[in-house]
């Protein structure tokens, strides 16, 4: 049978709690109905269940599983081709290698990148850019003969629609340049990764 009750204010008895229906029921907020939660008011969900409450798994963790060549001084991106963790589909992997997420917030970004050595001292860099410009470089020193493992770190605000997030890098050495994805006494490709992770 169906009803509509409509009241200014539902209380509960004197010395009793107001219980709103019984197990199994399911009860439904329509689009556009706002419920607002007074502050210092709490909500005890102790052995509940909640689902769809914006967007719980954040974390997103990608890396290059091949080498990657780069010329001598010029920006290049890094093609960060496999996902490890990208529970939401936000780290294209496959044809912009960008991150893109569809929740707003502030954003940790951690690069790990792993250049081969070079035939003279050069600088390295990495490079995180905004939607196409850059906001954030730093620089290494690497040294003849010696690979350099380089790391960078950059919190970034994203409007959860249209922004999005790519590394760059550049070596200005000489001879073959290349990010190589696996570190001489490792076994999996590992060495150039980016690790995502939502803080506000």
């Amino acid at each position: 049978m169906a009803s509509e009750i409509k009241a200014n204010k539902i209380s509960p008895a004197t010395g009793t709690a107001f219980t709103l229906g019984d197990s199994g029921d399911t009860f439904t907020i329509p689009s556009g109905t706002t419920l607002d939660i007074a502050s210092g008011a709490t909500i005890d969900a102790t052995g509940a269940t909640a689902t769809g409450f914006g967007v719980s798994n954040t974390g997103t963790i990608v890396r290059r599983n091949t080498d990657q060549s780069l010329a001598k001084n010029v920006i290049t991106k890094v093609q960060f081709d496999t996902a490890v963790l990208n529970p939401n589909s936000w780290f294209d992997v496959s044809t912009n290698h960008r991150f893109q997420p569809d929740e707003s917030g502030n954003y940790l970004f951690i690069a790990e990148l792993g250049h081969n050595y070079a035939t003279s001292s050069n600088y390295v860099t990495i490079y995180f850019y905004k939607n196409g410009a850059e906001v954030y470089a730093a620089d290494w020193m690497e040294e003849n003969g010696y690979d350099t493992h380089i790391t960078a770190s950059a919190i970034i605000d994203m409007n959860g629609s249209s922004d999005y997030v790519e590394v760059y890098t550049q070596n200005g050495g000489n001879g073959t340049l290349s990010l190589q994805a696996t570190s001489h006494s490792g076994s999996t490709a590992t060495q150039n990764r980016l690790s995502i992770a939502r803080l506000s």
